[in-house]
């Protein structure tokens, strides 16, 4: 399915996965803004100012672990934020950065998890 990468400040002690993409993590706005247009700012400036880190981090993740596509994870409590969260806003901000499709799993079926194909059989280019 993937190589899982967490985004969230906080992880739960059960997860023994990777405890990488730090530079995705909302670091000083998460727990601060709690409007979602103000998060949504604060942590694009964040992004923005870390994109170099982010792309650096996120690639060696990815090649880490053999080119697998990498899936962004949080541990957000989505009713208490009505269903917004930091993770997809993430993946926007990427998806904008890199023209690269981050798609929602479990959502947009059948998710593409090898992006340098399509079903169309056209190519399309990756993040790395």
């Amino acid at each position: 399915m993937g190589v899982p990468v967490p985004t969230s400040l906080g992880i739960p002690a059960q997860y023994k996965g990777h405890r990488a993409a730090e530079h995705l993590k909302p670091k000083g706005v998460f727990g601060v803004e709690k409007q979602m247009n103000t998060f949504w700012i604060r942590y694009a400036e964040r992004l923005d100012a870390k994109a170099a880190q982010i792309a650096e981090e996120l690639k060696l993740i990815h090649v880490r672990n053999n080119d697998q596509p990498l899936v962004l994870l949080c541990w957000c409590d989505l009713g208490d934020r009505n269903g917004w969260c930091h993770r997809r806003m993430a993946a926007s901000w990427l998806e904008e950065h890199t023209k690269v499709s981050v798609p929602e799993l479990g959502t947009c079926l059948p998710v593409n998890l090898y992006p340098n194909s399509t079903s169309d059989g056209s190519r399309q280019e990756t993040m790395f």
